[in-house]
């Protein structure tokens, strides 16, 4: 029987947020990013936005632990900022 553990809890969340990491920056790559495609690190939180993607699978933020509660207003400040962009286009 497998226990779920909080160090496998921790390993399925990271090889998660590498997997969209990769898969995001593949499609920031493509055209001079034309889907506008944006991670940013915050104190261990990796936040992820993608401008013609709207929904929660990747306008997110992963990793998200007590070393990001500094960085919060930072992490709001980043949505924020992407969605007056979106107003304005």
């Amino acid at each position: 029987m497998c226990v779920l553990t909080k160090d496998l809890a921790l390993k399925f969340e990271k090889a998660e947020i590498d997997s969209l990491t990769s898969r995001l920056m593949a499609v920031q790559s493509i055209k001079d990013n034309s889907m506008c495609v944006d991670i940013r690190d915050f104190g261990g939180a990796r936040a992820f936005s993608v401008k013609h993607i709207p929904g929660p699978a990747f306008n997110t933020v992963k990793g998200l632990s007590t070393e990001a509660i500094p960085f919060l207003d930072h992490i709001l400040d980043f949505f924020k900022e992407k969605r007056s962009l979106a107003d304005l286009n």
